[in-house]
């Protein structure tokens, strides 16, 4: 069963290859938007496998969340993974294509309702995130959909966690 998930205007469902498209793979090809991502495919084979890994593990090393409005224009990602199950923990990374959803609400949004949709998957009490610690926009937008500063590493990465 594909389980999806509306919040405010936003639907969450499972990625899968079929999402896939140029469109996704240009995203990568914005510098300002992805400088602060580490590993960026350079083809449109890259990404499939990529997400073709993230599909064959049956959620146990990461779940990969697509994000679409509701008529099906796919949006960005978010990736949960490193999940710790004696601490009830994961870590969330997101990826925004679209222009128009940069806007602060809607990350929030995004971010909130990714959390709901983890929970159809999965039992956490935290999701940890890491955000460069120049991402002053980014640090913002996780703080007001309650993310807290949990640490900063000595390569500039600032941990932040979310209680849920």
């Amino acid at each position: 069963m594909k389980k999806k998930l509306y919040y405010k205007s936003i639907v969450f469902c499972k990625l899968n290859v079929l999402n896939v498209r140029l469109e996704y793979l240009h995203w990568f090809k914005n510098k300002k938007r992805t400088k602060f991502i580490i590993k960026k495919p350079n083809s449109l084979i890259q990404l499939n496998n990529f997400v073709k890994k993230c599909n064959n593990n049956n959620d146990d090393d990461v779940l990969l969340v697509g994000i679409f409005d509701k008529i099906q224009n796919h949006l960005g990602n978010v990736k949960f993974d490193e999940f710790d199950l004696k601490k009830k923990s994961c870590t969330l990374g997101i990826l925004t294509g679209d222009k128009k959803y940069l806007v602060k609400n809607n990350i929030k949004d995004i971010l909130l309702g990714s959390v709901k949709f983890l929970k159809l998957y999965k039992k956490f009490s935290t999701i940890n995130l890491g955000v460069n610690r120049l991402n002053i926009r980014a640090r913002k937008v996780f703080f007001k959909s309650g993310f807290r500063f949990k640490k900063i590493s000595s390569t500039g990465v600032i941990t932040m966690s979310l209680k849920i």
